[in-house]
């Protein structure tokens, strides 16, 4: 049974915005060389890149020694959040006021639909109810589901660039040092 590609797969199809207002003009920033609002949310959030970069899962993957039950924990946590996350993008989607962010929103739950119901079935869930997400995970599915339910839509948007950019950003940087290793 093939499992979809992930929505992470790529950077955030915020493309799908075409002429929005959100890619007019740079963003005056503090931060050296941030000059838009994604590069801004991106440097902001470094530490949390890196610990993500560095955490046991990833550095299992880099070193072929990844844990088997490690691998299963992140993979039905993975199951769960790709769940909630839908739920947010729909909540977002359903109060999102402009077309090309109520579009963008739609597409983006319809590819963790898709997502989240391969993984279900390759994991055997039926009930997500039942599983307990980690406190990482779940004080961030909370911060989505409280952005999509309690700002604008383009608001939930910006909140996640961040998280969308991060596992493109891991694949490359494991990759890089793969390729490294592999001309020693």
């Amino acid at each position: 049974m093939s499992t979809n590609m992930s929505p992470r797969h790529s950077t955030f199809d915020a493309h799908i915005l075409g002429s929005h207002s959100l890619h007019k003009g740079p963003l005056t920033s503090p931060v050296p060389g941030a000059e838009t609002l994604s590069d801004f949310l991106w440097s902001a959030t470094e530490h949390y890149r890196t610990k993500a970069l560095n955490s046991g899962f990833v550095q299992g993957m880099v070193k072929k020694s990844l844990d088997p039950e490690g691998f299963g924990y992140y993979m039905i946590q993975d199951c769960i959040f790709t769940f909630k996350a839908k739920t947010s993008f729909d909540l977002a989607a359903q109060r999102a006021d402009d077309v090309s962010v109520k579009q963008l929103l739609i597409k983006k739950a319809e590819d963790f639909t898709a997502y989240y119901q391969g993984l279900f079935a390759k994991w055997h869930i039926k009930d997500p109810s039942g599983i307990e997400l980690g406190p990482e995970c779940t004080e961030y599915v909370n911060h989505e589901q409280d952005v999509a339910t309690h700002k604008k839509s383009i608001y939930f948007i910006v909140a996640i660039i961040p998280c969308a950019k991060l596992w493109p950003w891991i694949g490359e940087k494991i990759k890089a040092k793969v390729v490294r290793n592999l001309s020693c």
